[in-house]
């Protein structure tokens, strides 16, 4: 987590998403075959939060009772985050560098559309409903948490993001 953090601390400063990996290394005194053990590049670094914030909304929405609806948990599984230093770097960086970062969790989307598809359609299964708009579903559930990150600061504002969510579901059912 410490060339995670030395990366992110780096882009909030600089804004600049090229940060050359030996500027990470040397920021938090190792060398590049040490970050090189643990990353193939900088913005592997860059991108292990948010993929492990990913992870860690899929696994509590999987710990929702089946009794909530798809909507209720996934608002639920978003709004157990703990604030940590990552988390707010992440916030800093969206807020001062939205382009940025906007550029690097863009590549992040094949990614979380299977993290979400998949939560989904375990959850339909479950449930006994179909499941053949689980991957519609990851990739909706993806765009409303990318048009609503500037709400998902430290508070993680959820009002808003559960209207945008329970909007975007009001289409789907029309």
């Amino acid at each position: 987590m410490t060339i995670e953090l030395a990366a992110l601390r780096l882009l909030a400063e600089t804004g600049d998403e090229n940060i050359a990996m030996q500027t990470v290394a040397d920021e938090i005194g190792i060398s590049r075959r040490t970050f090189y053990r643990y990353y193939p590049s900088v913005h592997d670094a860059l991108v292990a939060v948010p993929l492990r914030s990913l992870a860690r909304i899929s696994d509590d929405f999987r710990a929702r009772p089946d009794t909530e609806s798809l909507r209720e948990a996934f608002v639920k599984a978003i709004d157990q985050g703990e604030p940590s230093t990552a988390t707010e770097l992440v916030a800093e960086i969206r807020t001062k560098h939205p382009m940025v970062w906007h550029r690097i969790v863009s590549q992040m989307q094949p990614p979380a559309i299977d993290f979400f598809e998949n939560m989904v359609r375990e959850r339909l299964h479950r449930s006994g409903q179909d499941a053949r708009l689980a991957r519609l579903a990851g990739a909706v559930l993806v765009g409303v948490i990318e048009t609503q990150s500037p709400l998902l600061n430290d508070q993680m504002a959820v009002d808003p993001l559960e209207e945008a969510l329970a909007g975007v579901i009001e289409l789907l059912r029309a």
